[in-house]
């Protein structure tokens, strides 16, 4: 073979074997008869002859990074604090066959991984390999390469073209494509000085123009100059189902490469759950991603779509929206809402939407119901209301008619007042009984209810603790102070008690009965009502209320765990305070006052 056809063959074998073992991350871009399938290209390069025109191909180069996490970081401060206020409200959507929410700014405890020090993401975007074959190459000349990458400055990218001919001059004569895809996979980011952090510093701040030009050629003999055109330097296109190889783009700020960046691994995160078989955490039944969505990306919790949809439909139709979380034990991470959305229908969604509506105005403390038309209303500083739409001036604590200067009338007086306007007449009559029975329900709430402190519901604590839970907005509040609380350490310090004493008595008498068989009263005896009290005294280290035990005199208390006397108070700390506290002629230890 003479010296051309001998290096036609050399570069055949080598595009076949890029094409085999890049499989769709590789593309012959120019040859003969390129119809753009590449196993019917690759056929015909197989059987083609050698010719004066050039092959050229494309590589996607997937870049490893060993940690298996980027962080992403930038020293624009103004880059940082906008990012970080958007991760409250701006979630990053990539739209799919499957509606599913990629939020990689989803607000939680810890921003969902966005944190001073930077964004981590498991994949970046691939850099393209341009690569034109000269007719005497590998014999004489290397290849025409080009390499593309927007997350890269343009001096770095003119770094990796010299190491790309340093490696062609020191294997001169031998095929060299394959040793840059994999030296460029492998070895590009740590010859960069790249390790487990991406500095965008260099890119310019969000607002201002980027001079680097994100393209760069070996040299000027061997490789083109041409930048690339308008065309090229198209947005990333979120109507895409699949990740597409990187498209470069002149005049870069930091903002949008590294927004590009999070869409990017967001949409590989979501390629790589479609591509698996996951088991639903309800039915335990396996399914191919595609039908399967996530609880919320903090917890990755992981679910058929058929399971979630009845689990969402449910808790909607009953208005009940505190309790989408996630179904695992233990788990209680909300649900994800454009998820809850996607497995949704139509009337779902509308039904979603307003109950959301009349829960975010129960929470406006300045916002009424007409009593006439249920138009919503604002109430000014005096109680006083106007419907907008049928003009009906109100007052927001009693809805009848705005009375300035007056109180509000009682249940009692209303019940009253009608019983006067309407008897003698049927319709009235029947009027009365109704509105006597909301009346009357009226009543009952006033006395024997509490409002929720969060979103104004009427609670009425039907026996247990004074620790209550709303069941219209789920926070927890005191029945005793009515105040919003944390859980149980709001009975720490002695101001309100988790059981009133009432209630223990009622609960010991009920159990009594419940074991026996018998009253309380006929099990004790007839003097049953006789029976001491519960006896109480406050901790004199941290003022919790603590409860003594029969006719034992040595308290210990719940909360600080420390031993007192029920008789004195003093504080007994240290090994054998009791036994000297406790005497003949001291406090008694045991004794039934």
């Amino acid at each position: 073979m003479t010296r051309t056809e001998d290096d036609w063959q050399q570069q055949l074998d080598e595009i076949i074997a890029l094409a085999s073992i890049l499989d769709t991350d590789f593309t012959l871009t120019a040859g003969p008869e390129v119809s753009g399938d590449i196993e019917q290209d690759i056929s015909a390069l197989a059987s083609a002859s050698p010719c004066s025109e050039q092959l050229e191909c494309t590589t996607a180069v997937r870049v490893v990074f060993p940690s298996g996490v980027m962080t992403i970081r930038s020293l624009h401060a103004s880059l940082q604090h906008m990012l970080l206020l958007q991760a409250a409200v701006v979630p990053l959507i990539v739209h799919t066959t499957i509606p599913i929410l990629q939020d990689t700014l989803q607000p939680s405890s810890s921003t969902a991984g966005v944190t001073q020090s930077g964004w981590p993401v498991q994949h970046l975007p691939p850099l393209l390999l341009q690569l034109s074959l000269p007719s005497t190459y590998p014999s004489e000349q290397p290849p025409n390469a080009r390499i593309n990458a927007t997350w890269l400055t343009s001096h770095q990218i003119q770094q990796l073209q010299q190491h790309l001919l340093d490696m062609w001059n020191a294997a001169s004569g031998l095929p060299i494509c394959y040793t840059w895809v994999d030296w460029l996979q492998q070895d590009a980011l740590a010859y960069l000085g790249i390790s487990d952090t991406l500095d965008l510093s260099q890119f310019a701040a969000p607002g201002i123009s980027n001079t680097h030009d994100q393209v760069a050629t070996t040299s000027p003999d061997i490789l083109n100059s041409s930048q690339p055109s308008p065309e090229a330097c198209s947005e990333h296109d979120e109507q895409h189902h699949h990740a597409e190889p990187w498209q470069p783009c002149q005049d870069q700020s930091a903002e949008k490469v590294l927004m590009d960046l999070l869409r990017f691994d967001a949409a590989e995160k979501l390629r790589a759950f479609h591509r698996g078989t996951w088991t639903c955490g309800i039915c335990f039944e396996q399914f191919p991603g595609r039908s399967c969505v996530q609880a919320s990306l903090q917890c990755g919790h992981v679910y058929c779509q058929s399971c979630m949809a009845q689990q969402c439909a449910l808790h909607v139709k009953e208005g009940t929206l505190e309790f989408l979380r996630c179904p695992e034990p233990d788990c209680k991470e909300p649900l994800d809402r454009q998820m809850v959305k996607s497995v949704l229908s139509d009337e779902q969604n509308n039904r979603l939407e307003s109950v959301e509506l009349e829960r975010t105005l129960n929470h406006m403390m300045d916002a009424v119901y007409c009593p006439r038309c249920s138009t919503i209303s604002l109430e000014d500083e005096d109680n006083c209301a106007q419907c907008s739409n049928c003009f009906f001036a109100f007052c927001s604590l009693c809805n009848e008619s705005w009375h300035p200067g007056t109180k509000c009338l009682s249940p009692e007086d209303k019940l009253e007042l009608m019983r006067r306007r309407m008897a003698g007449t049927k319709s009235g009559d029947r009027e009365f009984r109704r509105r006597e029975a909301e009346l009357q329900n009226l009543a009952h709430i006033e006395k024997n209810c509490k409002q929720c402190p969060a979103c104004g519901m009427a609670i009425e604590r039907s026996e247990g603790c004074n620790k209550m839970t709303c069941t219209s907005c789920g926070v927890f509040f005191c029945y005793r102070c009515n105040q919003q609380i944390d859980g149980y350490k709001h009975y720490w310090n002695g101001n309100c008690i988790l059981f009133d004493l009432t209630e223990i008595e009622r609960w010991e008498a009920e159990m009594g009965q419940q074991l026996m068989g018998v009253p309380e009263e006929q099990r004790r005896g007839a003097d049953a009502a006789a029976r001491p009290a519960v006896r109480s005294c406050r901790c004199p280290r941290c003022g919790r209320i603590a409860y003594k035990e029969g006719n034992n005199n040595n308290m210990r208390c719940p909360a600080c765990t420390a031993n007192f006397c029920y008789l004195c108070k003093e504080l007994l700390a240290g090994r054998g305070a009791s036994g000297r506290h406790f005497g003949p002629k001291a406090c008694k230890q045991h004794s039934a006052d």
